[in-house]
Protein backbone atom coordinates (compact mmCIF):
# COMPACT_ATOMS: atom_id res chain seq x y z
CA UNK A 1 0.00 0.00 0.00
CA UNK A 2 1.35 3.41 -0.99
CA UNK A 3 1.17 6.36 1.32
CA UNK A 4 -0.15 9.59 -0.14
CA UNK A 5 2.50 12.09 0.88
CA UNK A 6 3.67 15.55 -0.11
CA UNK A 7 5.87 14.11 -2.87
CA UNK A 8 2.88 12.50 -4.59
CA UNK A 9 0.78 15.64 -4.14
CA UNK A 10 3.57 17.76 -5.65
CA UNK A 11 3.91 15.39 -8.60
CA UNK A 12 0.17 15.51 -9.30
CA UNK A 13 0.10 19.31 -8.83
CA UNK A 14 2.96 19.77 -11.30
CA UNK A 15 1.19 17.60 -13.88
CA UNK A 16 -2.03 19.57 -13.40
CA UNK A 17 -0.10 22.83 -13.75
CA UNK A 18 1.50 21.65 -17.01
CA UNK A 19 -1.87 20.68 -18.47
CA UNK A 20 -3.53 23.91 -17.37
CA UNK A 21 -0.70 26.05 -18.76
CA UNK A 22 -1.90 25.29 -22.28
CA UNK A 23 -4.09 28.03 -23.75
CA UNK A 24 -6.04 25.29 -25.54
CA UNK A 25 -7.35 23.96 -22.21
CA UNK A 26 -10.50 25.87 -21.28
CA UNK A 27 -11.43 24.04 -18.07
CA UNK A 28 -10.57 20.92 -16.14
CA UNK A 29 -12.32 18.50 -13.88
CA UNK A 30 -10.37 16.32 -11.45
CA UNK A 31 -11.71 13.26 -9.75
CA UNK A 32 -11.29 9.65 -8.72
CA UNK A 33 -12.43 6.41 -10.28
CA UNK A 34 -11.68 2.73 -10.55
CA UNK A 35 -12.97 2.68 -14.14
CA UNK A 36 -11.18 5.34 -16.20
CA UNK A 37 -12.67 4.30 -19.56
CA UNK A 38 -16.20 4.32 -18.16
CA UNK A 39 -15.69 7.71 -16.53
CA UNK A 40 -14.29 9.19 -19.74
CA UNK A 41 -17.27 7.85 -21.68
CA UNK A 42 -19.51 9.87 -19.39
CA UNK A 43 -17.37 12.99 -19.73
CA UNK A 44 -17.22 12.74 -23.53
CA UNK A 45 -20.99 13.14 -23.60
CA UNK A 46 -20.47 16.47 -21.80
CA UNK A 47 -17.86 17.74 -24.26
CA UNK A 48 -14.63 16.75 -22.52
CA UNK A 49 -11.93 15.89 -25.05
CA UNK A 50 -9.27 14.12 -23.02
CA UNK A 51 -8.60 12.39 -19.73
CA UNK A 52 -5.27 11.64 -18.08
CA UNK A 53 -4.56 9.44 -15.09
CA UNK A 54 -2.16 11.30 -12.81
CA UNK A 55 -1.87 8.69 -10.07
CA UNK A 56 -3.09 5.10 -9.93
CA UNK A 57 -2.90 1.99 -7.81
CA UNK A 58 -4.41 3.67 -4.74
CA UNK A 59 -6.92 2.40 -2.24
CA UNK A 60 -10.15 4.34 -1.84
CA UNK A 61 -8.92 6.03 1.36
CA UNK A 62 -5.62 7.00 -0.29
CA UNK A 63 -7.28 8.46 -3.36
CA UNK A 64 -9.74 10.39 -1.17
CA UNK A 65 -6.79 11.85 0.74
CA UNK A 66 -5.05 12.85 -2.51
CA UNK A 67 -8.22 14.42 -3.87
CA UNK A 68 -8.67 16.47 -0.69
CA UNK A 69 -5.04 17.63 -0.65
CA UNK A 70 -5.19 18.71 -4.31
CA UNK A 71 -8.47 20.55 -3.71
CA UNK A 72 -6.94 22.38 -0.74
CA UNK A 73 -3.92 23.38 -2.79
CA UNK A 74 -6.12 24.57 -5.66
CA UNK A 75 -8.21 26.67 -3.26
CA UNK A 76 -5.12 28.23 -1.66
CA UNK A 77 -3.22 29.05 -4.88
CA UNK A 78 -5.72 31.42 -6.47
CA UNK A 79 -3.23 32.74 -9.04
CA UNK A 80 -2.42 29.32 -10.47
CA UNK A 81 -3.66 28.11 -13.84
CA UNK A 82 -5.12 25.10 -12.02
CA UNK A 83 -7.32 27.37 -9.88
CA UNK A 84 -8.46 29.41 -12.89
CA UNK A 85 -9.45 26.35 -14.92
CA UNK A 86 -10.82 24.00 -12.23
CA UNK A 87 -14.59 23.69 -12.65
CA UNK A 88 -15.04 22.84 -8.94
CA UNK A 89 -13.05 25.76 -7.47
CA UNK A 90 -16.19 27.69 -6.52
CA UNK A 91 -17.44 24.88 -4.31
CA UNK A 92 -16.35 23.76 -0.91
CA UNK A 93 -14.68 20.38 -0.92
CA UNK A 94 -17.05 17.45 -1.24
CA UNK A 95 -15.46 14.05 -1.39
CA UNK A 96 -16.06 12.08 -4.58
CA UNK A 97 -17.83 8.78 -4.26
CA UNK A 98 -15.30 6.93 -6.40
CA UNK A 99 -18.06 4.88 -7.97
CA UNK A 100 -18.77 1.31 -6.97
CA UNK A 101 -16.77 0.41 -3.86
CA UNK A 102 -14.08 -2.15 -4.54
CA UNK A 103 -11.33 -3.48 -2.33
CA UNK A 104 -7.65 -3.01 -2.91
CA UNK A 105 -5.39 -0.49 -4.63
CA UNK A 106 -7.44 -0.11 -7.80
CA UNK A 107 -8.34 3.59 -7.77
CA UNK A 108 -6.97 6.37 -9.95
CA UNK A 109 -6.86 10.15 -9.68
CA UNK A 110 -7.54 11.76 -13.06
CA UNK A 111 -7.96 15.07 -14.83
CA UNK A 112 -10.31 15.59 -17.77
CA UNK A 113 -10.39 18.74 -19.85
CA UNK A 114 -12.36 20.75 -22.39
Amino acid sequence: MRKVNEEIVLSVWEALSEICASPRIKSIKVGITHNVQGRFGTYKRHGFRCIAVLESGLTLNEVWKLEKMIHERTSEDKRSAVHRKDTRKKFSYRRSSGGKKIRGPKYSFYVAWL
